[in-house]
């Protein structure tokens, strides 16, 4: 084949599929998990850091990071999955969350604090918990999935 053959070819290629517009025109963009959700654990009194990061997704991918090296992935079960689907979509804060709190922040003794965030895409609800600004509801269905995945991770 001669070479003006081989760019043509390669130009008609090209120009059929649109690539070479941009990125987004020829290449799917990856795809997004439906939610998101993130419990960073600060403060109390441990060898080494108490500090704990734990990003789970729709996609069932769990990390969980303590302190800045200490990480572990892992998948959870389709059932576990099933049941966090359903509770992270019906999630409301009022569900969550009894008003603010109004005690003194358990970091301040050697406790800790949790910040919860939950990002739905599907209805673009974000929902953001401090546990030491809201009187958070321990016994929720979902905060004890959260602290149950947190603890097998």
């Amino acid at each position: 084949m001669n070479r003006t053959l081989i760019v043509t070819l390669l130009l008609t290629t090209l120009a059929l599929t649109g690539c070479g517009r941009g990125h987004e025109d020829c290449c799917p963009a990856p795809e997004q998990p439906d939610w998101t959700v993130t419990v960073a654990t600060t403060g109390g009194l441990c060898a080494g850091s108490c500090d704990t990061k734990l990003y789970v997704s729709s996609f069932g991918s769990v990390t969980r990071t303590r302190g800045t090296s200490d990480s572990v992935h892992r998948e959870l079960p389709k059932a576990g999955l099933e049941r966090l689907d359903r509770l992270v979509r019906a999630a409301q804060r009022d569900d969550l969350t009894t008003g603010p709190f109004t005690g003194t922040c358990p970091i301040a003794f050697d406790g800790q604090q949790q910040a919860i965030t939950i990002n739905r895409q599907s209805d673009d609800v974000t929902i953001k918990l401090d546990s030491c600004e809201d009187a958070l509801v321990s016994d929720a269905p979902l905060l004890e999935e959260l602290a149950d995945i947190g603890a097998r991770s």
